[in-house]
């Protein structure tokens, strides 16, 4: 920390007033990236709620891999609550405008979020090497080695094992806001409208 303080020219105890050890420190240097990316973010600008949901969710991707090995410090409460919201906001907005439920919306922003934030990670410790060390990618790692072993008896996992590979995917990412985005339409066909009811 008195390299920090060093750095930025200021006391450790005017330091240690804000930050109070190395890993708060490296909490808000990652919320600040994060706050940055979203920050760029121009959901209201979108043409279709379907390109809005797509902005949103490439954005907060993009945020979690911007922050590099920063990003397992990352905690919502640190980040800039302008910078960060806006998009969340504007989503929210465009969302209910097109006609979805309150409640959907809900779901569909923790959804999404979610998704985005765990495929940016996963693509980070692809990146970096220490995908090995995780659990989720060690099985699915695994899980191909036995598709590829049992591929004589199950000609249907034949073909599967064929194409699949472990590590990430470069068009997962895609497919997952495709199917995403397809299930909030079908959600949207099915919308009853209710004359005075804003929370359905």
């Amino acid at each position: 920390m008195q390299v920090v303080a060093d750095a930025l020219g200021v006391d450790r105890k005017t330091l240690n007033y804000h930050v109070s050890d190395r890993d708060g420190l490296l909490e808000l240097v990652a919320a600040d990236v994060f706050a940055e990316v979203m920050a760029r973010l121009d959901v209201a600008r979108a043409g279709t709620w379907q390109e809005a949901v797509r902005v949103y969710a490439d954005g907060v991707r993009a945020a979690v891999l911007q922050m590099g090995p920063l990003a397992p410090h990352f905690h919502l409460q640190h980040a800039s609550l302008g910078a960060t919201l806006r998009p969340v906001d504007d989503l929210i907005q465009v969302l209910l405008d097109s006609g979805f439920p309150v409640r959907t919306v809900a779901r569909c922003l923790r959804s999404i979020s979610s998704q985005a934030t765990a495929s940016g990670r996963d693509a980070l410790r692809e990146a970096t090497g220490t995908g090995s060390r995780d659990p989720g990618v060690s099985a699915s790692r695994a899980q191909v080695a036995v598709l590829r072993q049992a591929a004589d008896d199950f000609p249907a996992l034949r073909r599967l094992a064929a194409i699949d590979e472990p590590g990430i995917d470069p068009g997962q990412w895609g497919f997952e806001v495709d199917v995403c985005i397809a299930g909030l339409a079908q959600q949207l066909d099915a919308v009853v409208p209710v004359v005075g009811d804003d929370n359905a």
